[in-house]
């Protein structure tokens, strides 16, 4: 089995989501069943994230500029309290809090990924629905869905990925016994090599059959260019009513309240920004739109201060 270490770092980012998926779906109220995710985080030997920790209904979410305030400014001023998850007396400093649980920012990257985990979910089973027999997962990383989502009968789901994270995701379901509930194909690929697109139509993708898309998680850590590039190849190989889920892109600038994120923020080069809707829309989507906030209440997991992020579906036009 690959190790974590032969892993790039934009790859490991999957690790943590994973452990954000194991938690969750030890919760009594949860929105997903990842059974698969605690495997990944063990092989990984990560530690549990957050423990003690739940996140959801009466826990605050919180923006960044929220975060950056509470921890600069009242923070300084609270009096010595010992918290179990988040804080005990800072050993040096008096008066100030000193963190031992995950930050407020990392607390609230967490609730927006398990609620994009179920937003995906719904919307490729909605594509399911509608007819589409066809999915195509970009980046899949620790992707489980081919095992635990209810696919109909003759669905075909492609993985793509980098080597080495699919060679560590494959000997971890390889010592569950993992069966997929689709005809599942993994290819490992460079996805800024134009050339993925011959490799998917090799292993039987047919771009004349409508195609649901999912781009969870990538094109933050692409350039501009990059991600226009890629998803320029998702537009030629898609046929009218073909679908995408992916993040809707935000310009607004993160700044990390803890090293457990700027980890990964440091490796954020924004793809396409604000400018993702547009562009889908320019280049032949038909864009929705969905708000954190939004989609936190739908799914019972209201937060009093989300994140200022979203996600959207799009369908190919005719």
């Amino acid at each position: 089995m690959t190790t974590p270490d032969a892993i790039s770092p934009v790859s490991r980012t999957a690790l943590t989501v994973a452990a954000v998926r194991a938690r969750e779906s030890e919760r009594p109220d949860k929105l997903f069943d990842d059974p698969y995710a605690a495997a990944f985080r063990s092989a990984a030997d990560l530690p549990a994230f957050g423990p003690g920790r739940r996140f959801g209904a009466g826990e605050r979410g919180c923006g960044a500029s929220s975060c950056k305030a509470e921890e600069g400014g009242d923070a300084e001023r609270r009096q010595p309290t010992t918290t179990p998850q988040m804080g005990v007396p800072h050993p040096h400093v008096p008066g100030k809090i000193h963190r031992t649980g995950p930050s407020p920012l990392a607390v609230g990257f967490a609730h927006h990924a398990v609620i994009r985990t179920r937003f995906y979910d719904d919307a490729l089973l909605a594509a399911c629905d509608a007819g589409i027999r066809q999915v195509v997962l970009l980046a899949a990383g620790l992707d489980s869905r081919a095992f635990r989502l209810p696919w109909p009968p003759d669905t075909s789901v492609y993985e793509l990925d980098l080597p080495p994270i699919l060679t560590f995701k494959e000997g971890v379901l390889d010592s569950r016994t993992a069966v997929a509930r689709c005809a599942r194909t993994v290819l490992p690929v460079d996805l800024l090599d134009g050339a993925w697109a011959e490799t998917l139509r090799e292993a039987g993708f047919d771009p004349a059959a409508p195609t649901a898309w999912l781009v969870e998680g990538l094109l933050v850590y692409l350039t501009a260019d990059e991600a226009a590039g890629v998803l320029g190849v998702v537009g030629e190989l898609s046929a009218p009513g073909s679908r995408i889920a992916m993040e809707r892109g935000s310009g607004t600038v993160v700044r990390p309240d803890g090293p457990e994120l700027a980890r990964i923020t440091e490796l954020w080069k924004g793809g396409l920004g604000g400018a993702t809707v547009d562009w889908l829309r320019e280049h032949g989507w038909a864009v929705d739109e969905y708000e954190l906030r939004e989609l936190s209440e739908r799914y019972g997991r209201p937060v009093a201060n989300p994140l200022p992020t979203g996600f959207l579906s799009a369908r190919r036009a005719g």
